[in-house]
């Protein structure tokens, strides 16, 4: 959906009119993410709601279909909004091909054909996988679960490590990173203890509101 900023008085800054809705949310029972100061989480008994802000574009999900035509209703009463249909289909990076164009990178200065030959396969696989995306799909479980992997000293040049995660919210990803550390580990138990670590942190920003 979509929120006009012109509902109640107004000719309001960007501002002013998110900190009106802020004070909404907040007033009604939602409390703001840590993680973000966009999302906004309902949970009270058996009811869990998210609310996110995109300028003055808005997402809101949960399983309880009453509880959130009855809050639309109540929303659309103190601002303008513009029922944009269900979300389905959500463009994002290719994380698939990040990592592969990230080592490609650092040979910029320096290109051979060997790294010539690698982007063409990259650009190939691009053009046979252009639509693909992520999904999102309603009706599934709203339960975070998260799978972490490392490579320990995968990188020949430096010996460095790389970890990663990604996580579900039922059966839809939402939150995904692969990073290269700078520091050598000295075993592979550490490394997959710090991909679990990371994996572990991103779930308790997700989930944690602030008071």
């Amino acid at each position: 959906m979509s929120a006009n900023s012109a509902k109640p008085s107004m000719k309001q800054a960007p501002s002013a009119w998110y900190q009106e809705l802020t004070g909404y949310l907040l007033q009604v029972g939602f409390l703001k993410s840590v993680s973000d100061a966009f999302l906004f989480i309902y949970s009270k008994d058996t009811i869990t709601a998210y609310f996110l802000v995109y300028v003055d574009d808005i997402i809101l999900t949960g399983h309880d279909t009453d509880f959130l035509d009855s809050f639309v209703k109540n929303l659309d009463l103190r601002f303008s909004l513009k029922e944009l249909g269900a979300l389905q289909y959500l463009s994002l990076t290719r994380p698939d091909v990040c990592f592969a164009v990230n080592c490609l990178s650092q040979f910029m200065h320096s290109p051979t054909v060997l790294h010539w030959t690698a982007l063409k396969r990259i650009l190939h696989y691009l053009k046979a996988t252009i639509h693909h995306g992520l999904y999102l799909r309603r009706g599934t479980p709203l339960t975070l679960q998260a799978f972490s992997d490392s490579d320990w000293g995968g990188d020949l040049n430096n010996g460095r490590f790389t970890t990663g995660y990604i996580i579900y919210l039922g059966t839809n990803p939402i939150s995904w990173k692969s990073t290269r550390k700078k520091s050598i580990s000295c075993s592979s138990s550490e490394v997959e203890y710090k991909a679990t670590a990371n994996s572990t942190t991103e779930i308790l920003w997700v989930t944690q509101p602030s008071s």
